[in-house]
């Protein structure tokens, strides 16, 4: 039987330039836009060239090994050819005599890559590279000693939808995986020098520094990465999905917020003050100090989402008024309170489908709870789950019987990445971290293939004014801009 699929254009120019002219490949293309999908037509054409099964790793996210057997399953490829690994798999399996052509394998096994080597793949396939990012990272030096110790990889495909997730250092570790430091350099300081410096505001600060871009520096790293980058944006991409509509909800605090938040915001500034006074401004740079008031300064964020972590005394383990988790909840959070409100809108009234996110996992209870006094059946997809479970929780969430659950709450770290849950056309964040990428990833879940079913798709973000709750954000808005910039200008000069 022969098996058709419809390809976009930015996929059919990917799979005829493999194999033909590039070894190495960076695809670049946004979030949803089918790169997963089309690795498995990669390996065929692979496969079909050089008229033998090449052995093929293909390493992905833990959570995501079952969905990519799955796209393998769906391209005609036989079950007896492919095996997942997970992390605790891979210290006992054989990959010197497997018979599996193709290992799909968890990042998190590369522990292992001494072993892993013994199954000398001839091409090899990185889902979500973003993920190895950072230079120092253990993950990163797995794999950076993986792909320069074996001497059998022919092919090299990496896929990302959120290549830079900070600022352009994000792309020299990803760029090694393919190059070996060809284009960008071996050391990573050497890269950073070259392209960058940083200017320090206080000289007794060491760690507030800037990071500045030397000129034309992001225009030799567009000239460099451009041979093997295949890029488009997401308005090409996905011309058919409708752009989504962002509103930004800002809230004040109630009494009970105010109070709390004021007095910890004067506890730090009066600590900070008398530890200046005491020692000198020099112990700023100390990075004691500087992990003791991120600390506090997250105490601030907390009570902006309706909660305080804190060690529960007896009196209050007594009185029950904090949980095992030593979670104190404010009696009133304002952004349930918001929540209630949108919810009925989008749910009860508009019957929609909704993702919910938060970066912290005790929200999950107030949602929880919110959503049962409302009569809304929800989704808890959470990491501590087995896969088993959280896929379960994806295909009930997904399915159209009447009684489906209608919201979707996770952290974006865990559901925001690789999932497909197109039936949804509205999101909502409760609260940021400084990481761009989960954040950016989680934007893609509703906002991708099959997403064209939608006349409207809504985004919405609750940010408590004049807080750290807005500084944050700000943050990662401000990353947001820049990153777009410079994807933009990587497109223009890849199309021109």
């Amino acid at each position: 039987m022969t098996m058709k699929f419809t390809l976009s254009s930015n996929q059919a120019h990917v799979l005829d330039k493999f194999v033909d002219t590039n070894k190495l490949i960076l695809m670049n293309y946004p979030t949803g836009t089918g790169k997963t999908f089309v690795s498995p037509l990669l390996v065929k054409k692979a496969w079909f060239i050089h008229k033998k099964k090449l052995k093929t790793l293909f390493i992905s996210p833990p959570g995501l090994l079952f969905q990519v057997r799955e796209e393998f399953l769906g391209k005609g490829f036989l079950e007896r050819d492919i095996i997942l690994i997970r992390s605790n798999q891979a210290k006992s399996f054989d990959f010197l005599n497997t018979r599996h052509p193709i290992i799909i394998i968890a990042e998190t096994a590369l522990v292992y890559h001494d072993r892993i080597l013994d199954f000398n793949p001839e091409l090899l396939l990185v889902d979500e590279c973003h993920k190895f990012k950072t230079h120092s990272s253990a993950r990163t030096k797995y794999l950076h000693s993986f792909v320069s110790r074996c001497k059998s990889i022919k092919y090299k495909v990496i896929m990302s939808g959120t290549l830079l997730t900070k600022n352009i250092l994000d792309i020299w570790a990803q760029a090694y995986i393919l190059d070996l430091g060809a284009r960008l350099g071996s050391n990573y300081y050497s890269f950073k020098n070259k392209y960058t410096y940083e200017r320090r505001d206080n000289p007794h600060c060491v760690h507030q520094t800037k990071l500045i871009y030397k000129d034309d520096a992001v225009s030799m790293l567009i000239e460099k990465l451009m041979d093997m980058m295949f890029t488009a944006s997401i308005e090409v991409v996905l011309k058919d999905v409708v752009k989504p509509k962002e509103y930004l909800i800002k809230m004040k605090l109630n009494e009970e917020g105010s109070e709390l938040y004021d007095r910890a915001l004067a506890d730090i500034k009066l600590e900070l003050e008398e530890l200046v006074n005491t020692r000198g401004v020099k112990v700023l740079g100390s990075n004691k100090v500087i992990d003791h008031f991120a600390t506090k300064l997250a105490t601030l964020r907390q009570i902006c989402n309706g909660f305080v972590y804190r060690t529960p005394d007896a009196e209050d383990q007594t009185n029950g008024e904090a949980d095992k988790r030593q979670v104190y909840y404010l009696k009133e959070n304002i952004k349930m309170k918001y929540l209630e409100k949108l919810l009925h809108k989008l749910v009860i009234v508009e019957k929609r489908k909704v993702l919910v996110w938060s970066i912290y996992k005790a929200n999950e209870r107030c949602v929880r709870e919110l959503c049962k006094r409302m009569g809304i059946n929800t989704v808890m997809y959470r990491s501590s789950l087995t896969q088993s479970v959280r896929n379960s929780m994806v295909k009930r969430f997904c399915s159209t019987d009447p009684d489906s659950p209608m919201v979707f709450f996770s952290h974006p770290a865990c559901g925001g990445t690789g999932l497909n849950l197109q039936v949804s056309n509205a999101s909502i964040h409760l609260s940021f971290d400084y990481n761009w990428g989960t954040f950016k990833q989680s934007l893609g879940r509703n906002v991708r293939k099959g997403s064209e079913i939608h006349d409207r798709i809504d985004r919405y973000y609750f940010v408590v004014d004049k807080t750290m709750d807005e500084e944050v954000y700000k943050n990662i808005d401000n990353k947001n801009k820049f990153i777009k910039s410079f994807m933009n200008r990587l497109i223009n000069e890849k199309e021109a």
